[in-house]
């Protein structure tokens, strides 16, 4: 019946994303962008909205890749709102990131900033909602946690109140891996990477 031509037909989707994402992978990007469209068409013509936004994500993560930001924004914004549509939190937090990114390498800093919030947001919000917090101010100060790994004077200071009883880094090894971490990410002289 029709239910089987749809369940392969979607199948078929899902192996031309996949196929998209090793093309994208070891370079040639027409060939992931005809995958990835052609996914695409499938999960229209399924009225998949979910798949839909999946590889509206995709085409825009190529289009960021191959330096097209314009289309780039407008794949995200399709798929942030097809997410959205579909309570899909942590997917639509990922388009918000993506989004993010766009603005950010479009030098949109206000933007960038917005949808980097939007996306934390979202994140937070389904982490709480797995947990059963139900409001913010409900989780404020409610000490579910607790601390490994780290020292007396850093629960004090940063955390007070909190029980570790397995004791760990010090503010002079943070400070100390802060700045390993970011010598690496930005050395004095390029070629110390």
């Amino acid at each position: 019946g029709d239910h089987g031509c749809e369940y392969m037909t979607g199948g078929r989707a899902v192996i031309l994303g996949r196929l998209g994402n090793a093309l994208r992978a070891s370079g040639r990007f027409g060939d992931a962008r005809k995958a990835y469209e052609a996914a695409l068409e499938i999960a229209v013509e399924l009225n998949d909205l979910r798949s839909q936004g999946v590889d509206l994500a995709r085409l825009g993560a190529l289009a960021v890749t191959e330096g097209k930001l314009e289309e780039a924004l407008t794949n995200h914004q399709a798929a942030q709102r097809l997410f959205r549509q579909l309570h899909e939190t942590q997917m639509e937090a990922a388009a918000w990131h993506q989004l993010g990114r766009v603005h950010h390498r479009l030098q949109h800093a206000e933007e960038a900033e917005r949808h980097y919030r939007q996306a934390v947001a979202k994140g937070m919000l389904k982490v709480m909602a797995k947990m059963g917090i139900s409001t913010l101010q409900s989780y404020k100060g409610a000490q579910i946690f607790e601390a490994l790994g780290i020292a007396d004077e850093v629960i004090e200071r940063c955390f007070h109140g909190t029980v570790s009883r397995l004791q760990g880094v010090s503010f002079a090894v943070l400070e100390q891996e802060t700045l390993r971490r970011h010598a690496l990410g930005y050395p004095q002289d390029p070629g110390d990477k």
